[in-house]
């Protein structure tokens, strides 16, 4: 019923996304396999989450579901200025052996001095969100070398279904299974995405009052159904045949086209690019010769275009990915 590893594992990918149903046992199942490994041949992991509040919140509590079924073992965790530490213990006059290493994305090895050596297997959790870091991805692939030290050390990142469009899937070029398929692999055979189904869980999650009560909501297909939550179809629209470029926008080292429709006064947001039309930048990082940098969206008559298109309800985004993009951009500019 509960999420199983093995089909991800005998894959053999360096990054394993997987994206499941809340409370499906993606977390639980890793713990075990962490626990495990270290049982078996003393092999470490590293448990990762995307700010220092985040990871502090979960090590506290760590242990608690998985420990119950190593009732002979103590475990314990530490957090001090030096990092995030899990240990275990066995019987009262044993010392206390390390087992796993806790990390945050935005803080990352705050001890350089720190030794991962030992650990096999890396979980990110919850690495999709309603916010991201800046650069996130970057800084991730950082802290993944400071642990891996030339190394390849699987990476589990799991998370229940938030929006297909999210920097990991779009700087990996993560695309979701075709039709019925519930799982898909890179050409390179680094990477890994599955889609979890369990009908069984499904079936006795439906069952309980919780799942009827919230049968048939939004949050319903998001928590049992797995559909992304954050995904709607609303202002996702391709650009008309009519539609002409006017301004290039660079936006964290990549650029996109806004074009106008004067015959229906629809803006749209696009991977497209205009030739011939001004370039602006609205962060510093993208601020290059010949950019116009821009701190505020009402000072360019056409980024004021596209905030006053945005409030009338006249902005589109031609795919997912572009709709969080210009969310991003809509929020520095407005």
């Amino acid at each position: 019923m509960f999420y199983d590893y093995n089909k991800c594992i005998n894959k053999n990918c360096l990054f394993n996304f997987i994206v499941g149903e809340r409370g499906n046992g993606k977390t639980y199942g890793y713990k075990k396999i962490a626990l495990e490994n270290y049982f078996k041949r003393k092999e470490k992991f590293c448990y990762i989450r995307r700010t220092d509040t985040e990871l502090s919140k979960a090590a506290k509590t760590f242990f608690e579901d998985i420990g119950k079924e190593y009732p002979e073992y103590e475990f314990k965790t530490r957090t001090g200025k030096d990092g995030t530490f899990f240990y275990i213990k066995h019987g009262a006059k044993e010392p206390l052996e390390l087992i796993g290493f806790g990390v945050s994305v935005n803080v990352g090895t705050k001890d350089k001095s720190v030794s991962y050596d030992g650990v096999t297997t890396i979980c990110f959790d919850e690495f999709m969100g309603v916010k991201y870091l800046k650069d996130e991805v970057n800084s991730f692939l950082n802290l993944y070398e400071t642990i891996a030290r030339l190394k390849d050390i699987p990476v589990y990142f799991l998370s229940n279904a938030m929006s297909v469009s999210n920097p990991y899937f779009d700087y990996f070029e993560v695309r979701l299974p075709y039709g019925k398929k519930r799982y898909t692999v890179s050409k390179d055979q680094l990477i890994y995405l599955e889609i979890c189904y369990s009908e069984e869980y499904r079936k006795v999650k439906n069952e309980t009052r919780f799942g009827q009560l919230i049968k048939d909501t939004d949050y319903g297909h998001h928590a049992i159904e797995n559909e992304f939550f954050l995904d709607t179809n609303s202002f996702i629209k391709k650009k008309n045949g009519s539609a002409k470029p006017i301004l290039n926008i660079a936006f964290n080292s990549k650029t996109y086209g806004l074009w106008f429709d004067r015959r229906s006064g629809e803006c749209t947001l696009s991977d497209d690019l205009g030739s011939n039309v001004p370039e602006v930048a609205i962060t510093d990082d993208d601020h290059k010769p010949n950019r116009f940098y821009v701190k505020r969206g009402r000072k360019i008559a056409w980024l004021n275009l596209m905030i006053n298109a945005y409030e009338a309800g006249f902005l589109y985004f031609e795919n997912q990915r572009i709709k969080r993009i210009g969310a991003e951009i809509l929020r520095i500019i407005r």
